[in-house]
Order: C-alpha cells, then sequence, then structure tokens
C-alpha cells in the first residue's frame, strides 16, 4: 500500500479505464558535445607529424525535479542520469624515404566510460516502506513484474518501479 501510494492516480480523458490512464508529457533533456582538436606540423620537406584529440560527450543529466525517463515522481521513476564519454588520441608520423616509399607510423588510444549513477540515494526500504529482507539504504527498490501496454501514439506502458530498469507506464496503474 505504502508503494501503491506513491504511484500517481489516472488522468485525462481515459482515467476511468485501466490502459492509457496517465497521459503525462514529460521533458527529455540531452546534452551532446563533440569537440577535436587536430594538429599537422612539417618537421621537415620530408618528415610530417599529425595528432589528433576528440572527445564525444552524451548525457542525460537529471536535477531531481525533471524526471526524463517515464514522467513518474521521485522516487518510482526509473531514469538513471547519464554521461556517456569517449576520448580518442591519435599520433601519425609520415616519412617520405624515397620518391616512392613513404614510412607511416600511426598510433591511436581510445577511452569510453559509460557513468549511471543512481538517481536516488540514501533510501531506506526497510523505514519508509516497511520491507525487510537484504536491502542496502541506498535506493528505491527495484519492483518489476507489470506488464507492458502500447499507448496511443507508440508510446510504451510501465512495466517496472524505482532504479535504472528500461522504462514505461500504463499497465502498472492499478485501478
Amino acid at each position: 500500500m505504502k508503494i501503491q501510494a506513491l504511484v500517481p492516480t489516472p488522468q485525462g480523458v481515459n482515467a476511468t479505464q485501466s490502459i492509457n490512464n496517465y497521459i503525462n508529457p514529460f521533458t527529455t533533456k540531452t546534452q551532446a558535445y563533440i569537440p577535436s582538436i587536430k594538429i599537422d606540423h612539417a618537421l621537415s620537406s620530408k618528415i610530417k607529424l599529425s595528432g589528433f584529440w576528440g572527445w564525444t560527450h552524451s548525457a542525460t543529466p537529471g536535477d531531481g525535479v525533471n524526471t526524463t525517463s517515464e514522467g513518474l515522481p521521485s522516487p518510482i521513476t526509473t531514469f538513471a542520469p547519464t554521461a556517456f564519454d569517449t576520448i580518442n588520441y591519435r599520433l601519425n608520423y609520415d616519412h617520405s624515404l624515397t620518391p616512392t616509399m613513404l614510412l607511416h607510423l600511426g598510433g591511436a588510444y581510445q577511452t569510453s566510460a559509460l557513468d549511471m549513477p543512481s538517481f536516488i540515494t540514501g533510501y531506506n526500504a526497510t523505514t519508509q516502506l516497511g520491507l525487510t529482507g537484504p536491502f542496502t539504504p541506498l535506493g528505491f527498490p527495484i519492483i518489476g513484474g507489470g506488464q507492458t501496454a502500447t499507448l496511443a501514439g507508440g508510446m510504451t506502458g510501465a512495466n517496472s518501479l524505482g532504479g535504472s530498469q528500461p522504462s514505461a507506464l500504463s499497465a502498472l496503474l492499478l485501478a
């Protein structure tokens, strides 16, 4: 009952129906940066050196107020802020050994990281919800097992609450 009390009540023209009863538009904020630098230098008429650095950053930050996953409020949202970063380094050395022979040496290094921290921290399921078990007071428990329904416009309905699960929203809203 404590978890069900966190689920918003049905709304809209289908509020009395068992599906499509929670149409909640929400804003999605995404950041994307792709800066890069390339440097070419002629050490002599026969030797060229080039370097490249590139960073690809894509993120969906969370501000604690605007959920951007399925529109559910905290703490039952499946939203998780994400940051995906890829950094590339390249270095090339070209030496014209003869008019018909080129020595080319190239090296590259790439690193990628996906940062996806829990949106809800410090949540104690034992004291807040009365749940007992192997819970660590860190986040809202992930509750799955709901059905997924397709809403008008091709949106999908909820199949879980809490945590960083694939999200959606409809058949979960119990009458």
